[in-house]
């Protein structure tokens, strides 16, 4: 009984790490996408 008590958490505490994790993957690209785009921007303004 405890045992499984103590399995059910872990499940629980492991599932919201992965989902934790992949949220942070997706933002981290979403923020290199505007860095990438604010550079080009940046360049394409002194070229000006």
């Amino acid at each position: 009984e405890e045992l499984s008590k103590v399995k059910e958490h872990y499940r629980e505490v492991s599932g919201g790490v992965t989902e934790r994790t992949r949220t942070l993957n997706k933002l981290t690209e979403e923020l290199e996408q505007v860095k990438k785009e604010m550079d080009e921007r940046g360049s394409s303004m002194t070229d000006g």
